[in-house]
């Protein structure tokens, strides 16, 4: 395993200098040269300087891990084309999984990634023969791209009924209309005061926490601007959720880590 190490240069592309630091002091621990790259564009003029293998995240900003991979596996990289190339990803997306295999990806590592994981697979990953396919085969694969800051915001509920002016009720905002949305918050009797009392007509107590995505419940109200991490707004506050909300809520939630944790007011 030694000889298999010697004088090795990996490369780590990542764009969270964290993580980057992280596996690149693994590496070095283990007995590796290690190059750094930021994004999936840098990775690709860093080719030059590695001669063990790539390890590759796949949610990075310029290409992704699996565009990487791809044009090394189509020949269109100085590296020969069953160079090793390992894809970090954060999530179980069954998708990833399965165009990594279709580009005949040498090994996948989970995030966090542990020193044993990563020790354990770099050296499968390095003395694994690919039977390779055509160059062809692999360009027509059309690889999964990254979420594009283009979310559209969910929709509100159509506006209850007409009621009594008098009453202390919100109304739901006309669909993206974020300030409209904003101003439904002010009907909540003191959104930073979780222990306000009651309404003046009687209206129930709101008390504000934080849930996972997947707790949320009709009936409890967006407390703040819900943004996604591309700073689209999918939910304005004061919007109460309801089942198809919720639903359609969760399918964002699934693709965007920042959001799982939502911020709402429910019933005391």
């Amino acid at each position: 395993m030694k000889n298999a190490k010697a004088h090795k240069t990996v490369l780590v592309a990542d764009d969270q200098e964290f993580v980057r630091s992280l596996v690149m002091r693994m590496l070095q621990q283990l007995g590796y040269e290690t190059h750094s790259a930021k994004d999936g564009d840098e990775a690709m003029l860093a080719l030059k300087f590695v001669d063990g293998a790539l390890i590759l995240d796949q949610q990075m900003d310029g290409k992704t891990g699996l565009e990487v991979l791809k044009a090394v596996r189509s020949g269109k990289t100085s590296l020969d084309r069953d160079f090793p190339v390992l894809i970090i990803t954060g999530n179980a997306d069954k998708d990833v999984v399965q165009y990594a295999s279709a580009l005949d990806v040498s090994g996948l590592l989970g995030k966090p990634v542990s020193k044993a994981q990563l020790g354990e697979r770099l050296a499968v990953a390095m003395q694994r023969k690919i039977k390779l396919r055509s160059p062809e085969e692999y360009d027509i694969i059309n690889v999964v791209k990254k979420p594009e800051p283009e979310y559209e915001a969910i929709p509100a509920p159509a506006p209850p009924p007409a009621e009594d002016k008098t009453a202390d009720t919100k109304a739901e905002a006309p669909e993206g209309d974020g300030e409209a949305k904003l101003a439904n918050a002010r009907t909540l009797k003191t959104k930073d005061d979780p222990k306000a009392s009651s309404g003046k007509n009687g209206s129930q107590r709101k008390v504000r926490t934080n849930i996972h995505y997947k707790d949320a419940q009709p009936g409890m109200t967006v407390a703040e601007n819900l943004v996604s991490s591309h700073g689209k707004l999918l939910l304005g506050a004061g919007t109460e959720l309801n089942e198809n909300l919720i639903a359609r809520l969760a399918v964002k939630c699934e693709t965007d880590p920042s959001l799982r944790f939502l911020p709402v007011f429910v019933p005391d």
